[in-house]
């Protein structure tokens, strides 16, 4: 994102532009979220992208599930495609004289195109405080004037008058997204142009798109995955050192034991080399000849039984500690040589360095040793105490971030996963600290638990790759899947490769992969895109503009803040391998498609085959990467109709808006989708015309936003015509609302994602709310409160138990209009807590939110947290609190010890009389029978029409888990995620508990406020409790249309009512090198 226009975009206000009274407004601080504005292009003419930053996914994706949502914004001219200025009508007074000088303490305006019969208000106000607040009318002319002003104080200046819509012209003036307003200097003068609203009427507003050519034609089909052919030649036994277990014990004090499985010499030798790769050997005092003297004496016992993670370290009083490795991490950790799609070259696996890593530094406790390999071997510093060396006072690029009260160190988890997942780029690309340049990765930084972005609310990582560093926030690890996690280190570290790897010339050929161009002279020409995408010339694009560097690289925030990349448009709407990489720009594509090159290449193939082979030859020099699932957890989906045809593209939008000026708005939104109109000689049930679904993000002028998903008219799965009906506050931001992108979707996960930026679809949706509030509310300061209550206490918010306590926290806010329908919410976190618990936040929330009678705040935001017994003990403080009001409006509040503009947090120490800090365990090891109660995993998929296979499945999970642990500290499983992969790359998310996805008294309870055995387990076991293994049992139905092949679980992730969870990966990344 470059700086300046975020700078820029932060403090947006717009006002009504469809009434003649005008609203008391004040600047906007940073909120949560992201902003579209007007339906029109804009341009800073500062030359650089923008990109954002709220996981989304990323969200985000949106994050969005997992959310992918960006928005538009407007902070410059506006440039409506009317195809030129708009000429006076009847009642319209054109000023064409320019104002004269002004004094230093006056602000003179000037009205253009406005109903001369009506009143037209002006607006001013002081930014920054409520000392001041004029309204002003204009003259005949359109004049109006301000004086008496402070000449070192900013104002915002707001036009509004009925059924016109108002754009400052101003070039020399520091714009915002707001078409309405501007934010100016005494001694200046702004001009405005005012546009008739068309469509509004007598308490309605209608629009009606239809697009006037016919391209259903276009990018009809995904591409269809088939297996690589592999054929394993042979392992390489060519550099075996038969001494490696003397190697291991004189370097390392390795010492091997024979039990269950006889090491073996080429079992030492990949242990050995795995180990070096570390770098640890080359460290002072860490390896040498006397093995007495080695830190990491211990002994080692190969072992065929399943070991979660790979290996178990026993630490043993008087003795060296014992380690178990699973056999199984050891099948390509040498390479193996193959052939691959008739390429000869040697495959390997990086699992069992990552079990090395968990070894020598102690699973991430070691925070020194995790330190020293990622310097070593990635050229990276990260904390190894509170200071940083003083690097956090000059590291940071915003101000505020200057102060180590807002950072904090990893946590151990976290440094195995960034260890592991950066040596998975190839060795060229591990280090990228270029120390003798300017450029270059060289520090990770970790924001403390529980404090967002300051400037993207929502983002999970940020990468500024002109200040030489990522910095994580606590949401980029609390993500539920490992595979997301992995995908987000790789994402923000191919930022650095496009800032300082990459050529311009390649960047030019990548954007022809998507049709990238910036919109201007000439429309894409997105039929010689279709003809032949490699002798397509971007439009308005050339090799230098892609030699700019942009300051920061991040993923969409989700709550208001104002970030666009609206200079970036694209011909293809469905090559894409995530729908956030197709909301901002060809570096982030780039980016997001290098993450699923490495973690999950076949998805990117089934996207788009061309990125693929560009990636593979271009950056990855022929290397390629398999994601392998474990073979016992695959199953096999038959189809002889498969679908994998994406949904029509948009040719119809039908908007309408019921509602009176000062009523709440009832929208409905109906699209129209592209048909093939016939399906030839297939039969009607498998003609897989039209979505399931279409989810978009309406972002208001100002960056407040609605989240809505359209579904099917006629009720049916799919349908040609998609439909929404929601209501707009009558508070809310008036003017026009817009999606950035539309997210099409069919039942089995084709999609088409349409973008305001690429003229995919008209859209305008214009809301007249002249009463419109655009002030979010504000934490008081000083007023958190913390009250901690027992069965025993007076004024209970609810009734407890004898072992268990509420937290209740509250503070007051100041709200100028109405909470109604808005919410609180705080993120607790545990500011005392052991790195190696591995504790994570809490997030909580708060919908009633009543008035108070006090002269600083109008509510007072009260939220209640349970403390049970098993909550982890700790001294517990809100991190960071943020309010909603009813209008969408987000303020927020951020707390930190010694921090020169946050306040100090509050704390109160907690502890359950039997905390449980440990997660349940599942028993994952591979079935050897058909007994379906046999204790191991097990997946089955059962076709539902045998005789003529349509893809619909049958699928159950067979898996038992329970706590290991004294059933006093057992808080028992509450809930588990899963994953499942089909051969297309596309993943399937599904809960597992009482209300979802379960065999009926075969799940876990998850409503309950402590663990209860599910009613099936209550009939077998008389004493059945939360250490007592249970068998669980998850059932889902594939949809018809299915992709036929070999479907797998990639992950299966347990969690209990304390909070704590195990992540379970079944997947290995195989490189496959060319020789």
């Amino acid at each position: 994102m470059n700086k300046i226009l975020l700078a820029c975009s932060l403090t947006i206000v717009l006002t009504a532009c469809g009434s003649d009274s005008s609203s008391d407004v004040k600047p906007l601080p940073p909120v949560e979220g992201t902003p579209i504005t007007e339906p029109c292009f804009v341009d800073c003419g500062d030359g650089g992208d923008k990109n954002p930053g709220e996981g989304e996914t990323p969200i985000t994706d949106p994050i969005i599930p997992p959310v992918e949502g960006t928005p538009i914004t407007d902070p410059c001219f506006v440039d409506c495609g009317d195809g030129g200025d708009k000429n006076p009508g009847e009642g319209e007074t054109p000023i064409t004289e320019p104002l004269p000088p002004i004094p230093d303490t006056e602000i003179a305006g000037l009205l253009n195109n406005f109903d001369d019969k009506r009143s037209a208000i002006v607006t001013l106000i002081s930014v920054g405080n409520d000392t001041q607040l004029k309204t002003t009318s204009i003259d005949s002319n359109g004049e109006f004037h301000f004086k008496g002003l402070n000449k070192n104080q900013d104002y915002i200046i707001t036009v509004s008058q009925g059924g016109y819509h108002f754009q400052s012209i101003q070039d020399s003036l520091n714009r915002r997204d707001s078409s309405s307003s501007i934010i100016i200097q005494p001694g200046k003068k702004v001009e405005f142009d005012g546009e008739i609203i068309d469509g509004l009427e007598q308490g309605r507003y209608s629009y009606y798109w239809s697009e006037d050519v016919n391209v259903s034609g276009r990018e009809h089909s995904s591409y269809i995955n088939e297996p690589l052919p592999i054929e394993i030649t042979g392992p390489d036994f060519s550099d075996v050192d038969s001494h490696a277990s003397i190697n291991l014990f004189n370097m390392f004090g390795i010492s091997l034991l024979d039990t269950d499985v006889n090491w073996t010499p080429e079992h030492a030798y990949r242990l050995f080399e795995s180990l070096l790769r570390t770098g640890l050997e080359t460290l002072p005092g860490e390896s040498g000849d006397n093995s007495d003297n080695k830190k990491f004496q211990s002994q080692w016992e190969l072992t065929d039984e399943y070991i979660h993670n790979d290996i178990e370290i026993i630490k043993r009083e008087g003795q060296q500690p014992l380690v178990r490795i699973y056999s199984e991490s050891f099948t390509y950790a040498s390479p193996v040589i193959a052939t691959v799609d008739g390429k000869k070259g040697k495959f390997y696996s990086n699992r069992l360095f990552k079990a090395g890593v968990r070894f020598f530094t102690d699973n991430g406790n070691d925070i020194e040793l995790a330190a020293d390999i990622l310097k070593n071997r990635y050229g990276i510093k990260i904390a190894v105490d509170a200071n940083f060396e003083g690097l956090y006072q000059t590291i940071p690029v915003i101000e505020e971030d200057r102060s180590p009260s807002v950072w904090q160190m990893f946590q151990p988890s976290e440094l195995i996963e960034i260890i592991a997942t950066f040596e998975e780029f190839p060795p060229g690309m591990h280090d990228l600290s270029f120390p003798n340049e300017d450029d270059g990765l060289r520090y990770l930084l970790r924001r403390r638990n529980g404090l967002p972005h300051p400037l993207y609310a929502q983002a999970p990582a940020v990468a500024w790759t002109s200040a030489h560093y990522i910095e994580y926030m606590e949401s980029a690890f609390t993500q539920f899947f490992a595979s997301d996690i992995q995908r987000l280190v790789i994402h923000e570290k191919a930022h650095f490769m496009w800032d300082h790897v990459f050529s311009s010339e390649l960047k030019y050929e990548w954007l022809k992969q998507s049709g990238w161009y910036i919109p201007g002279n000439g429309d894409g020409d997105c039929t010689s895109w279709q003809a032949d995408r490699n002798k397509w010339v971007p439009q308005n694009v050339d090799p230098d503009t892609l030699e700019i560097k942009t300051e920061a690289h991040d993923h969409p925030p989700l709550n208001g803040e104002p970030i666009i990349d609206k200079d970036w448009a694209s011909c293809s709407t469905t090559e894409f391998v995530t729908a956030y990489s197709a909301q901002l720009n060809p570096n982030e594509d780039m980016a997001e498609s290098i993450a699923f090159f490495l973690n999950n290449p076949d998805l990117l193939r089934s996207r788009s085959l061309p990125k693929y082979e560009f990636i593979r030859d271009y950056i990855m020099q022929g290397s390629i990467y398999l994601s392998v699932i474990r073979p016992d957890l695959t199953f096999e989906v038959l189809n002889l109709y498969p679908d994998y045809v994406y949904p029509g593209k948009i040719n119809e939008v039908s908007i309408t808006v019921d509602g009176g000026p000062s009523d709440e708005k009832l929208v409905r939104v109906q699209l129209g989708l592209h048909t093939n109109e016939q399906c030839g000689d297939v039969e009607e049930e498998y003609c897989f015309e039209g979505a399931a679904q279409a989810y978009m993000r309406l972002y208001s002028p100002i960056g407040t936003y609605h989240d809505q998903y359209l579904v099917p008219v006629n009720g049916e799965t799919l349908d040609s015509q998609l439909y929404a009906e929601f209501t707009l506050p009558s508070m809310a931001a008036a003017g026009w609302w817009t999606p950035k992108e539309i997210v099409v979707t069919d039942q089995v996960g084709n999609r088409r994602i349409e973008k305001f930026s690429s003229s995919d679809y008209g859209w305008r949706l214009y809301v007249n709310n002249p009463d419109a509030d655009y002030t979010p509310p504000e934490y008081v300061a000083n007023s958190m409160s913390l009250k901690l209550f027992n069965h025993e206490s007076e004024n209970l918010p609810f009734e407890i138990h004898d072992d268990e306590q509420i937290l209740q926290v509250s503070w007051l806010i100041d709200e100028d209009r109405s909470m109604d329908g808005g919410n609180c919410f705080t993120r607790i976190a545990n500011i005392s807590a052991d790195r190696e618990w591995g504790l994570y936040s809490h997030d909580l929330y708060a919908y009633e939110i009543p008035e108070v009678d006090d002269p600083e705040a109008s509510h007072l935001c009260e939220i209640n947290w349970l403390v049970t017994r098993f909550t982890p003990p700790g001294d517990y403080s809100p991190a960071y609190v943020s309010m909603r009001d009813n209008a969408l409006n987000h303020g927020r509040a951020d707390f930190a010890f010694d921090h020169p503009t946050y306040e100090n947090p509050v704390s109160l120490k907690l502890e359950g009389s039997t905390p449980d800090i440990q997660a349940p365990v599942l028993e994952a090891e591979a079935c050897q029978s058909d007994d379906l109660e046999e204790r191991c995993l097990r997946i089955v998929g059962e076709p539902l029409n045998p005789e003529k296979p349509n893809g619909e499945t049958r699928v159950r999970i067979y898996y038992w888990a329970y706590e290991d642990q004294p059933i006093s500290n057992a808080s028992g499983l509450a809930i588990s995620g899963i994953r499942l992969r089909n051969p297309q790359g596309q993943e399937f998310h599904y809960w597992h508990g009482d209300s979802s996805n379960g065999l009926e008294g075969h799940s876990p309870n998850s409503h309950t406020r402590y663990f209860s055995c599910h009613a099936h387990a209550l009939e077998k076991i008389e004493h059945c409790n939360a250490t007592t293994p249970i068998q669980y049992i998850f059932e889902t139905i594939l949809p018809v249309g299915s992709a036929p092949g070999t479907w797998g679980l990639t992950e299966l992730n347990i969690k209990d009512f304390a909070g704590n969870q195990r992540k379970y990966v079944f997947t290995e990344t195989l490189r496959f090198d060319v020789e």
